[in-house]
């Protein structure tokens, strides 16, 4: 398959094995001639390294060691059947943006796992076009030949000169971290796909014009036909390439929000509305089912409606029992077969397989409900009361567990005046399962006769299964919605004064924060790509936000009132939003 200045690399196939598989063999060069003696043991301490570190590290991106032999200075490894980059640019020359784009977010991955495993940290130090195979079956890149690598010294830094350093991309001598040398290549490497010229002949034809040419890192986009590439993969090449990354996930980070955002851009255009207004009162609630086909709505005089998704026509209207004066919340079960409503303390749950809607079950939840909503398995029914959230079967026939929103643990039908002079209210404005269906966050208003808030904790989060809690320090006023995003990593929270917060889930830590809403944050949605933020305010404003840098992406104002509720399809391509002046807006874009 080739020679290099280390040793032979032969394809071979295993007789032994079924189907006799290719495999590839590395053997050390050993003959006098081609490698001087003093340098014969540096070499073959690299070739026992490398037999090492393939031994240790197992990532479906980097071939399998599958023996040693340490007598024949002969190493078998994985085959991966594919072209290296250095034959893709060979036969296309200039790599186009988004074939960089590519680039990075499959190897940067590679190299968070080899830099930051937990007992063997790594770096590979000869990352090049021809170290690079895209695997036939697959098309991944996997990187291959780790016979320069060595295990990480934590926290060291290696002065390398020009004249002393290896690899396929001489690093200009400055003082960099172990990892900085694989994101200087990785750096180079897309400079050189991009150019179509070596950076190091760069940087020597430099130095033939007098010039410092280690400083080629700050002038390389003047190469480039035309400046072709967008300023955010500048940005990140020249990060790469300067040594300003820490990690390699933070680069993978910061790739993939970019990306997201560039596609986002894209997708956020040409949205279409229509409005439906067959309710005469205030519209509460919404719900979509899962298969997209069925709108359905609830408004303050108890009324339901079940509309066509498609078409936009009235289906039918159940039968509401009269006790159910509003209907505060809807909620679909996972398989679109059932749906439950609530409004001042009755729970109803309807069988959406008939025709209309029969009603299945109703139960009650002695006081008034502010939210309901089902587990993602379709196991339980959430239903938020004043002070406490009970966990009902999905048939409502039982409740199976009770969260106390509050410290003093009083059920929702105590007196509140009985201990309070100052009429302290207490409400649980609204509730959402993550998506693993594990956690249950809930948005608290807590405030006395004087409209103050009394806690700042006004956001609640329980693990179901285990019962524990964490809070997050939320806004200084009520919160009024809460959402999580489609990866469960996020938590979006709109309040009373107009603010929106995004959590990291993990660390319980705000990440961002909105403040364009000159009203109250009413309704949130996540799209189901979790490529936008909904939400909609107490004046009847609903905007979209990209949820990776909070840019505003678009602004509606068809409605004239307190936006309610906000809901996404399952494809991300609808909008559904619900006023208090009684209309429906459904937006679709291409």
């Amino acid at each position: 398959m080739g020679e290099g200045a280390f040793g032979t690399t032969y394809i071979a196939i295993d007789t032994k094995l079924p189907g006799e598989p290719k495999c590839v063999i590395k053997q050390l060069l050993i003959e006098e001639n081609k490698c001087q003696a003093d340098s014969l043991f540096k070499n073959i301490n690299y070739f026992k390294e490398e037999a090492k570190i393939l031994f240790q590290i197992k990532h479906p991106q980097i071939p399998k060691l599958l023996g040693y032999y340490e007598e024949n200075l002969c190493s078998v490894q994985e085959f991966i059947e594919g072209k290296t980059l250095w034959e893709e640019f060979q036969e296309q020359q200039n790599f186009e943006e988004d074939a960089i784009w590519e680039v990075l977010e499959s190897l940067l991955p590679v190299l968070e796992f080899i830099h930051d495993q937990k007992d063997y940290q790594i770096i590979h130090r000869d990352i090049g076009l021809k170290n690079i195979i895209r695997r036939n079956v697959d098309q991944k890149l996997v990187l291959i030949d780790f016979g320069l690598a060595k295990q990480i010294e934590i926290n060291s830094y290696v002065p390398i000169s020009i004249k002393q350093n290896y690899g396929n991309y001489p690093l200009p001598n400055r003082k960099v971290t172990e990892p900085s040398l694989d994101f200087y290549s990785l750096g180079a490497l897309c400079f050189h796909l991009l150019s179509g010229m070596d950076p190091d002949y760069y940087r020597i034809r430099q130095e033939e014009c007098n010039e410092d040419g280690s400083n080629w890192t700050f002038g390389w986009r003047s190469q480039l036909y035309n400046n072709s590439i967008s300023d955010n993969l500048f940005d990140v090449i020249d990060k790469l390439l300067r040594n300003i990354y820490k990690s390699a996930k933070e680069a993978y980070v910061e790739v993939v929000c970019v990306r997201k955002i560039q596609q986002l851009s894209l997708a956020v255009t040409n949205w279409t509305y229509e409005s439906i207004s067959e309710h005469n009162y205030a519209v509460c609630a919404l719900a979509i089912t899962s298969d997209n086909k069925l709108l359905i709505s609830g408004d303050q005089e108890g009324n339901i409606n079940l509309w066509n998704l498609l078409d936009k026509k009235l289906l039918y209207s159940p039968q509401t029992q009269k006790e159910s004066i509003s209907i505060n919340s809807i909620a679909v079960s996972p398989d679109a077969n059932k749906f439950v409503s609530a409004g001042s303390g009755v729970i109803n749950l309807w069988d959406l397989e008939t025709k209309p809607s029969k009603l299945l079950c109703k139960s009650d939840n002695k006081v008034g409900v502010n939210a309901l909503a089902f587990h993602p398995k379709g196991d339980f029914i959430a239903c938020a009361g004043h002070r406490t959230i009970n966990l009902w079967l999905s048939d409502i026939t039982r409740i199976v567990r009770t969260f106390y929103a509050y410290e003093n643990n009083y059920p929702d039908d105590y007196s509140q005046e009985d201990d309070y002079d100052d009429y302290t209210t207490y409400f649980i404005s609204c509730i959402n399962f993550s998506p693993c269906g594990r956690l249950l966050a809930a948005g608290l208003s807590i405030a006395n006769k004087y409209g103050e808030n009394e806690l700042g904790n006004n956001i609640k989060i329980w693990d179901i299964y285990s019962e524990n809690m964490f809070r997050l320090p939320a806004h200084a006023s009520p919160v009024k919605s809460v959402v999580f995003s489609p990866d469960g990593n996020t938590l979006a929270s709109g309040n009373y004064d107009g603010t929106i917060k995004l959590w990291d889930v993990r660390t319980r830590k705000a990440t961002r924060t909105i403040q364009e809403h000159i009203d109250s944050v009413c309704a949130l949605a996540f799209s189901s790509d979790g490529q936008i933020l909904a939400s909609g305010d107490n004046k009847g404003i609903i905007q979209l936000w990209c949820p990776y840098n909070g840019r505003r992406l678009e602004c509606f104002k068809e409605h004239t009132d307190a936006i309610n509720s906000l809901v996404f399809s399952t494809d991300s391509k609808t909008l559904v939003s619900a006023s208090s002046d009684g209309y429906i807006m459904i937006r679709q874009r291409d």
